[in-house]
C-alpha cells in the first residue's frame, strides 16, 4: 500500500523503492534501491499517512479479491499477499497514529505523557 500510494504522492518510479508489512508486528519497512538514498524514503516518512491514506484508496478500488500488482504489491514479487489483512493493517496504523502519544522521551527515557 505504501508503494503504490508513494508514487502519487511522491515523485517517484514504482521501482524506487522497496516495502515490506508484518501483520504480526504492525511494523512496515520501506528501502530505497539506490545505494545510499536518494530522499524518497525521507519524503515517504513525512507524509506516510497521506501516502498510506492514497493506497488503501486504490486497494479497496480495485475489484480483485486478495491483492494483486495493480492494488497490493510490485508486479515482479511472485508470493501471495493478502489484501485483506494489508487493509487492516493500514488502519491499525492510522488508528493508533491519531491517538495522543502515551510516553514521551525525556532524558533518555520513556516516561508517560
Amino acid at each position: 500500500l505504501m508503494r503504490i500510494g508513494g508514487n502519487l504522492v511522491i515523485p517517484m518510479d514504482q521501482h524506487d523503492v522497496f516495502t515490506m508489512s508484518d501483520t504480526k508486528s504492525n511494523e512496515i519497512y520501506v528501502v530505497e534501491y539506490y545505494p545510499g538514498g536518494i530522499g524518497i524514503v525521507r519524503k515517504m516518512f513525512e507524509r506516510w499517512q497521506e501516502i498510506l491514506n492514497e493506497g488503501m484508496k486504490i486497494a479497496e478500488r480495485c475489484n480483485c479479491r486478495t491483492g494483486c500488482p495493480y492494488c497490493i504489491y510490485p508486479p515482479r514479487r511472485s508470493e501471495d499477499m493478502d489484501k485483506r489483512l494489508g487493509l487492516t493493517l493500514g488502519l491499525q496504523l492510522l488508528g493508533i497514529s491519531a491517538k495522543p502519544p502515551t510516553h514521551v522521551l525525556k532524558d533518555h527515557d520513556w516516561v508517560r505523557a
